[in-house]
């Protein structure tokens, strides 16, 4: 290393490093002591750390570069933190070479669902009951078991202000009372399923999101949404009719819902559609007539994943969504809702890329981009609605295989999923970058990329029991999580 250089004072050495990436620094921490114990300096890793924190998934504890937790990191910890979330990021579209590692649960048979919450706690839904390992733990195999036969679907989500995982899940039966039994787990010791209450509800009814914050269950069967207050003392369901005019709503249904404000957030199979909640289940005062709106999709889309919304505060929010058509792909979309205006409210679906399981092109209708068209009324609660279609043509029609199971990152950064070629044993393991791309200009609306994905692993089934049913993302860690028809489930992590 020149003299000159090493006589610089470290101010100036500091502002030379400043205008380099992570990839040069580290080369040069390696040219001299100097340079090395000068790039040691917390404020260099600082700078990185806020550079991760735009571009890739980071674990919930260091998401918040101006949180106190980070901020009292020292230089040595924030530069490891750096190096393993560079690690994690350059390997996680390259072959897992280990053998993924099985977890043998007491319950074994009919799994419903898998979940990897905060990419630690690992909930395994069962039709005899509910598993929940702790991934951080000693030991991993041991878990905390819930037994409880007849469940047949359940909605899951971490509860960051009060510590705890809260779980919904619906109860079979063949005469009434029907219900869903409302649980919670505590993230600090002691660790145990702890019931809030057993909700009555319809017998098709599947719950499909809980608010902690006003302690709401929304379950949703066909174009029907019910939501309960969990603290109300007589528990009085409120159910909200969706469905429109048009005959083809008749053979569609909803397979998600969020809640955002005065709005309820519904994903039909051709549609996503705000809805304004019941008046006692209102946030805030709303005054006026709320309407309907309403994005129409040309595909038909059996199932979704999403992120968590990118903050949960008004007056917007936006995050990622993916919705599976079996005969097209997987297509990856960004839903940015908007209460901020003087008029209406705004609800934009921006399409970022596609995984084709056929030859397709996508087409945004040239009318209907980028603004919303025209209004009618609903007749049932006489306010405007407000939509517009975006939709796909295949050109050639010719399938290449289907995708079994695929999850999302809460961050909306990576994804996986599990696909299959027809006629073959395989089963590949994908996975993910995602791109948000801001909305297409006109001009270049025909033209839609890629999804940025590889496959990771391939798993041979030789009969229906160890087919890949089901999968879950800890998006930060890179860890993929895998369950098969039989029940066994299988963590697969970053080599």
């Amino acid at each position: 290393m020149s003299s000159a250089i090493c006589e610089l004072p470290n101010e100036v050495l500091l502002a030379i490093v400043a205008q380099l990436d992570l990839a040069a620094v580290l080369e040069l921490r390696q040219t001299c002591r100097l340079i090395y114990e000068t790039t040691a300096t917390k404020i260099v890793w600082l700078r990185f750390y806020e550079e991760q924190q735009a571009s890739m998934p980071l674990y919930a504890s260091i998401r918040d570069p101006t949180s106190a937790h980070v901020l009292g990191l020292s230089a040595q910890v924030l530069r490891s933190t750096v190096l393993q979330n560079r690690r994690i990021n350059c390997l996680w579209l390259e072959r897992r070479l280990t053998v993924p590692r099985m977890i043998r649960p007491a319950l074994n048979e009919h799994l419903i669902g898998v979940e990897l919450l905060e990419d630690r706690w690992l909930l395994a839904v069962y039709a005899q009951g509910i598993h929940l390992w702790d991934l951080d733990a000693d030991d991993i195999e041991s878990s905390i078991l819930l037994q409880r036969e007849g469940l047949t679907s359940y909605h899951a989500m971490y509860d960051a202000a009060n510590e705890r995982i809260l779980i919904a899940v619906k109860k079979h039966s063949f005469i009434s009372p029907f219900v869903t039994v409302l649980y919670q787990v505590s993230t600090r010791r002691p660790h145990d399923f702890i019931l809030i209450c057993n909700i009555r509800t319809h017998s098709m009814h599947v719950p499909r999101f809980i608010d902690p914050t006003y302690n709401i269950v929304v379950s949703a069967h066909a174009c029907l949404v019910e939501l309960l207050d969990w603290t109300d003392p007589e528990r009085t369901a409120v159910q909200v009719p969706t469905e429109g005019e048009e005959l083809e709503e008749m053979y569609t249904a909803i397979n998600a819902i969020r809640l955002f404000g005065p709005y309820m957030v519904i994903f039909k199979t051709r549609s996503i559609e705000l809805h304004p909640l019941p008046a006692q289940f209102h946030r805030a005062p709303c005054t006026g007539d709320m309407p309907v709106i309403k994005h129409t999709f040309s595909n038909t889309y059996r199932n979704y994943a999403m992120s968590g919304p990118d903050n949960s505060g008004l007056p917007s929010t936006t995050f990622s969504l993916f919705a599976s058509d079996l005969i097209q792909g997987l297509f990856h979309y960004t839903i940015h809702i908007s209460l901020n205006t003087d008029d209406f409210p705004t609800l934009r679906v921006t399409l970022n890329g596609v995984h084709s399981l056929s030859n397709l092109l996508y087409r945004q209708n040239p009318a209907c981009h980028p603004t919303m068209q025209g209004s009618t009324y609903h007749q049932r609660s006489t306010v405007a609605s407000y939509s517009r279609k975006s939709t796909v043509t295949d050109t050639l029609g010719l399938n290449k295989g289907f995708v079994s199971a695929y999850s999302l990152g809460t961050q909306g950064m990576r994804a996986v999923w599990m696909e299959r070629s027809r006629e073959n044993m395989l089963r590949e393991v994908v996975a993910a970058r995602l791109h948000s791309e801001d909305i297409m200009e006109l001009e270049e609306a025909y033209h839609v990329p890629d999804i940025e994905a590889t496959v990771v692993r391939e798993m041979r089934s030789v009969d229906l029991k160890e087919d890949l049913t089901h999968c879950a993302l800890g998006e930060a860690s890179g860890r993929i999580v895998l369950g098969n028809r039989a029940g066994e489930v299988y963590l697969l992590d970053i080599d």
